[in-house]
């Protein structure tokens, strides 16, 4: 990425993470965060926080549908298993 591009994005996710602000709930941060890096085509940061909101949050089926959405729509690992189970 170059310097301008970069300082763009960082622009951007700033932006992001004012209007987003702190809550209590850290696993729905991540997964904004998530859905912020992927529309950036961010996709291995998104993957990244889509997984940290599922550690924080592990029963949360929300969060399943999300990153499961996620990886069929970007043909991640086991895509097609996934896609047939829903």
């Amino acid at each position: 990425m170059e310097d301008k591009e970069h300082q763009a994005f960082m622009n951007r996710y700033e932006t992001f993470k004012n209007e987003v602000g702190e809550s209590e709930n850290a696993a729905w941060e991540k997964l904004n965060e998530a859905m912020f890096f992927e529309k950036n085509l961010f996709l291995l940061d998104a993957l990244n926080s889509y997984q940290e909101a599922l550690d924080i949050e592990p029963e949360n089926g929300a969060y399943w549908a999300a990153y499961n959405q996620f990886i069929v729509r970007h043909r991640f690992g086991n895509h097609q298993q996934i896609q047939n189970a829903e």
